[in-house]
């Protein structure tokens, strides 16, 4: 993970010094703005990385362990492995991105610490429940974990600031798959591009997709039949 990381961060650098910018997004700008997207990447992967098995689990009739114990069934497919080598990663993009902001000179107010905390949490979560709603999708369709992967893989565009997509891509990574509140809105923000009042979007977003994440779950775990479903 973190060779790979490191391989993408050299490939956004080479593009920057490439194209000189992207749309006034200069080399730092865009390192700031990969390091974003990575970081919450990286805290999934070291927290909520299980998501990843649940088409496993629906095929081979383990999720039935789950369903059996009185707790949420969701909650310990969850907390059922993490991952915390993963932070090692986080560790390094971390630091890239405080230097990165550095040089863009941004200023560290006590708001600005506030809401890197803030998008974090929110990034994080935003991210897993896009994760957790593909992955839920096995429920209904057979050997869907495919979907899920490209899924992922559409995810790699916001690396990229959006706005050098046409308005289709934009309005989907805002409204559909909203991997946009993952790294290009809170990257505008720090950078003071545009106006947006992201401390109070970012959690209203999150909101939102816990509410569908966990009624996708609910919704699966009711129709699910057992082993070979």
């Amino acid at each position: 993970m973190f060779v790979r990381e490191g391989a993408n961060l050299i490939g956004i650098i080479a593009i920057a010094n490439i194209s000189g910018s992207m749309k006034e997004w200069d080399l730092y700008d865009l390192m700031v703005l990969f390091t974003m997207g990575a970081m919450v990447e990286a805290l999934g992967q070291a927290f909520f990385d299980n998501v990843w098995r649940i088409g496993g689990m629906i095929r081979t009739g383990d999720l039935d362990i789950y369903l059996l114990r009185p707790i949420s069934s969701l909650f310990q497919v969850i907390t059922n492995q993490i991952r915390l080598p993963a932070l090692i990663s986080w560790a390094m993009l971390f630091g890239v991105f405080i230097g990165s902001l550095m040089r863009c000179e941004v200023k560290f107010t006590c708001g600005t610490v506030l809401f890197i905390i803030e998008f974090l949490i929110c990034g994080t979560l935003i991210n897993s429940c896009i994760y957790l709603i593909s992955n839920s999708l096995n429920f209904w369709l057979i050997q869907c974990d495919e979907v899920a992967i490209l899924v992922q893989t559409i995810r790699e565009f916001v690396r990229y600031p959006l706005t050098i997509f046409p308005k289709g891509f934009q309005i989907i990574f805002t409204f559909i798959i909203p991997f946009g509140f993952v790294s290009f809105y809170p990257a505008t923000y720090l950078l003071k591009k545009e106006e947006y009042n992201l401390p109070l979007i970012l959690p209203l977003v999150l909101v939102f997709f816990v509410v569908i994440g966990s009624f996708v779950w609910k919704k699966g775990v009711a129709n699910y039949n057992g082993t070979g479903n």
